[in-house]
């Protein structure tokens, strides 16, 4: 039964779909923190 779902056309393109997406979201915060800790020229945050 968890192969025929899995193989499924419907259920497989939303698994694909839903990984997708989510490693999209990743990739986007990851530059978003890579940005942020770049700003050097900001406020002081306590580091020396």
């Amino acid at each position: 039964m968890g192969y025929w779902l899995i193989n499924t056309a419907g259920i497989g393109g939303l698994l694909v779909v839903a990984v997708g997406l989510a490693v999209l979201v990743a990739y986007a915060r990851m530059l978003r923190w890579i940005r942020d800790g770049a700003d050097v020229g900001g406020e002081g945050d306590g580091h020396p």
